[in-house]
């Protein structure tokens, strides 16, 4: 594993590979909760960088009021990093992380189609290239 601010992230998104390409609705699963995981550790770590390694500057005390809800953060990252994310629509994100929480809260069996697990995947990827 890398050493860097990342690096959770990435250990995350390789868990994911790990079952992304394997046909069972379990692993489908898996590969999308741990993409969402990746995203949402991904965006908290980047937002709590010094802003000499970040290149933004995000109140502490911001952070923290957004606490664990996963749009609070994204509409944080939008509002302070939206130049390194030009042609991510925030949006998509918050569509994925839904569907995320329908498969976590409420997916006994459910399975994840190929097209959003690629799709967030990329998503996924670009976050990591740009931030």
């Amino acid at each position: 594993m890398e050493s860097t601010w990342a690096s959770g992230a990435i250990e995350l998104l390789r868990h994911a590979d790990l079952h992304i390409n394997l046909k069972t609705a379990f692993d489908k699963r898996i590969a999308f909760i741990s993409i969402d995981n990746s995203v949402e550790t991904l965006i908290r770590s980047f937002l709590s960088l010094p802003s000499s390694k970040s290149g933004i500057k995000v109140d502490k005390k911001d952070i923290e009021e957004a606490g664990n809800i996963f749009p609070k953060l994204l509409s944080l990252l939008y509002r302070h990093a939206s130049s390194k994310l030009v042609g991510i629509d925030d949006a998509d994100i918050e569509h994925y992380h839904r569907i995320r929480n329908k498969i976590y809260h409420e997916g006994t069996g459910l399975s994840v189609d190929d097209q959003y697990l690629r799709a967030y995947r990329s998503i996924a990827a670009l976050l990591l290239q740009n931030l």
